[in-house]
């Protein structure tokens, strides 16, 4: 929470968004999958397909319920870039402007009760994702 508060102001000027907790999961969560390539492979029939990219599903609120759009190589993103993802994709998806194309093809869920207040839910995770 310290990092947040002391560089919300320079996210903010570079970026023109505020640093989140949720880039800072999601980055994590990349770093993961880099040092074990299994956690992002797919099965097709009798085949281990090992993909070259990170695209990491992340929950969105919304007053309808939560939505789960795909932050697309995310393996290539900075905090910054992943921030002004998911704002786009929240205003998309708040604005009921979401694709099947922004929800598919996600590697990895990472779900967010946390804006009902709830601190234990149930993730929204999509076939062949982790």
């Amino acid at each position: 929470m310290k990092l947040r508060c002391d560089f919300k102001d320079a996210s903010v000027e570079k970026h023109g968004v505020k640093l989140g907790l949720m880039s800072r999961f999601i980055k994590a969560v990349v770093n993961g999958v880099q040092n074990q390539p299994t956690i992002n492979a797919v099965i097709d029939e009798d085949d281990i397909i090992y993909r070259d990219y990170i695209d990491i599903s992340a929950a969105v609120g919304t007053p309808k319920g939560l939505v789960v759009p795909v932050i697309r190589n995310a393996d290539k993103m900075n905090c910054g870039e992943i921030e002004k993802e998911i704002n786009l994709l929240a205003k998309k998806a708040n604005e009921r402007r979401l694709s099947i194309d922004d929800m598919a093809g996600g590697s990895f869920t990472i779900s967010n009760g946390g804006f009902y207040g709830s601190l234990i839910s149930t993730p929204i995770i999509n076939p062949s994702q982790v």
